[in-house]
């Protein structure tokens, strides 16, 4: 199967959750045998690095981008608000981009275009015109459902009219972009009746992201540690860790004293710079995720907002990691509270959930090695692919 993908940011090298999802599908399917060509929309946040690709990774997928400015600009943001146009997908449409497109529709014979993210489908129409080819989105998240619950958990007035404005736009983009292809990969089984339920007669079957397994050296952690690992330019992740600086940490100090809180992701905001004190230690961007992960005890996920799942939280598992989190953190995962996580919204029981395992680390071990475990028989790359190939084979 011949598959072009279509990524709203360079999905190599790995730098997020969501570049880390995409990177994975295309791993999966050349090891699966089939052959992918990537084209991405490279913006200022996200630029295509060519020196950072690997000689193989360039030669089976000849990655490129074309680049684009979606920096948000206060003038069109406010007249597309005003005429009610979404200024959040009409940022990623470029008639560069656009004709590149036309180019290899024209010049190749695919399968199958596989569009990453909701951000890609403003192309839909474009496909469409050049070509018969099967179009699958692969929906990373419910975004209108981001956005709903932001707006219920938002105190100014104007701000929440602002994003329950925003979240019932997209709830219309949506439910046109999931009729308007061919079929859609949801992330997550709550993401696929979600979608179901919006947009009703629409093609959706659950497709898991993948990962695998890989086995850290106990002896490299650090022990009496908590870490949280995120983008941090994304407003769920910032109001989940203010909640747990200010809620939780105080409740966790108090009875473990010399425990540590490690905070890592680009673009730390100063609302979480301007909170760390002695025992909570801001790191930022880091080079290797992986390293990181290996010399901490205990994951947090602290989220209140979101939709589709955390890939971070999937990684962490696969880690072997034992992670306390919220249920929107966790959620479409398929976790088993106290099995292969603990999951409460309470920030006394989050705390305390917290110190349990520190000072039980037999069981802090035997949560990370369920949460190993789930994942080797869920999330793995075969698994996954075959999945998505049964699924494509049905349209």
């Amino acid at each position: 199967m011949k598959v072009l993908q279509l990524c709203n940011k360079p999905p190599f090298p790995t730098v997020d959750g969501g570049t880390i999802a995409m990177h994975a599908l295309t791993r999966g399917l050349l090891d699966a045998g089939h052959t992918v060509k990537v084209l991405s929309i490279e913006t200022a946040k996200h630029p295509f690095n060519v020196d950072k690709l690997n000689d193989e990774y360039k030669q089976q997928t000849n990655a490129e981008s074309v680049f684009v400015d979606t920096r948000i600009k206060p003038l069109p943001l406010l007249t597309s608000f005003l005429l009610g146009d979404l200024y959040i997908m009409e940022r990623f449409i470029s008639n560069k981009f656009k004709m590149r497109l036309i180019q290899l529709l024209e010049q190749e014979n695919f399968d199958l275009v596989l569009l990453e993210s909701l951000f890609v489908t403003p192309y839909i129409d474009t496909i469409r015109r050049y070509s018969k080819v099967k179009i699958i989105l692969r929906a990373h998240n419910v975004e209108y459902l981001i956005w709903h619950r932001l707006a219920e958990k938002e105190r100014n007035p104007v701000k929440a009219y602002y994003l329950k404005s925003m979240a019932k736009q997209l709830q219309r983009y949506e439910q046109w972009a999931f009729s308007a292809v061919d079929g859609v990969a949801a992330i997550s089984s709550i993401d696929t009746q979600t979608i179901s339920y919006i947009a009703p007669g629409v093609k959706v079957k659950t497709i898991n992201l993948s990962t695998e397994y890989k086995h850290l050296p106990l002896d490299a952690i650090e022990q009496n540690t908590l870490f949280h690992l995120g983008s941090m330019d994304w407003m769920p992740n910032v109001e989940g860790i203010i909640w747990l600086i200010d809620e939780v940490w105080p409740l966790v100090v108090a009875k473990q004293p010399n425990a540590k809180l490690y905070l890592a992701g680009r673009n730390m905001p100063k609302s979480i710079i301007n909170r760390a004190v002695a025992n909570i230690i801001v790191e930022g961007a880091i080079d290797s995720p992986t390293e990181y992960i290996a010399t901490k005890q205990i994951m947090v996920v602290p989220l209140f907002a979101g939709s589709g799942v955390r890939v971070k939280v999937i990684e962490g598992m696969a880690l072997g990691k034992p992670i306390v989190a919220t249920t929107i953190a966790v959620e479409g995962i398929g976790i088993s509270n106290g099995n292969n996580a603990v999951i409460t919204d309470s920030a006394i029981q989050f705390a305390d959930a917290i110190v349990y395992l520190l000072q039980h680390p037999d069981k802090a071990k035997e949560l990370g090695d369920n949460a190993a475990d789930f994942i080797e028989q869920n999330y793995r790359p075969q698994v996954v692919i075959k999945k998505l190939e049964s699924f494509i084979a049905s349209i």
